[in-house]
């Protein structure tokens, strides 16, 4: 990959107790992140402001994506339903490049931080980005490659090994 850092563009945390981060080893407890070397500092700053907000709120997972123009999306999941408008509202205007957050309803049993029923709260429903020249929408369960640099060198090496003629279609 071109970037060795800040690559990623999606992110998932727990929640557990005002910490936010990944799960320890054991898979009890939550390792707060304060700063990923994976994820650009806009992310690391949205968790950092999230962290003490989410002390005394039911979020148990947070998702964000960020898009190659460094604009955001937030997804804050839950298995108990919760009115999380005022936080929305709260990073959205701390945030200039927050330009969507959802909510995600988690299944009871979950597998993952998306999985359950997502509603918009606030902002665009769609995150645009661009790979290799084409535009793509993402929503809060789209599958991106989680390094677009990385992705288009792939691509592009790909296109190259085909040899492909202006008669050729792939």
């Amino acid at each position: 990959s071109p970037q060795i850092s800040c690559y990623r563009n999606k992110a998932e945390f727990t929640c557990s107790g005002g910490r936010v981060g990944m799960v320890a080893e054991d898979g009890r407890q939550v390792l707060d992140a304060e700063k990923c070397l994976l994820h650009p500092d806009t992310v690391n700053a949205l968790i950092a402001f999230l962290r003490s907000r989410l002390k005394s709120l039911p979020v148990e997972r947070v998702v964000t994506r960020v898009n190659a123009s460094g604009e955001m999306m937030l997804v804050l999941s839950s298995r108990t339903p919760a009115d999380l408008t005022a936080l929305a509202k709260d990073a959205a205007d701390a945030f200039g490049m927050l330009k969507s957050v959802y909510f995600c309803r988690l299944r009871p049993r979950f597998v993952h931080a998306l999985d359950g029923e997502c509603s918009r709260i606030l902002g665009a429903e769609r995150l645009s980005e661009i790979l290799c020249g084409l535009d793509f929408t993402l929503s809060p369960r789209s599958f991106f490659q989680v390094n677009r640099p990385c992705a288009e060198l792939l691509y592009q090496k790909a296109l190259e090994m085909a040899a492909l003629s202006v008669t050729d279609r792939a």
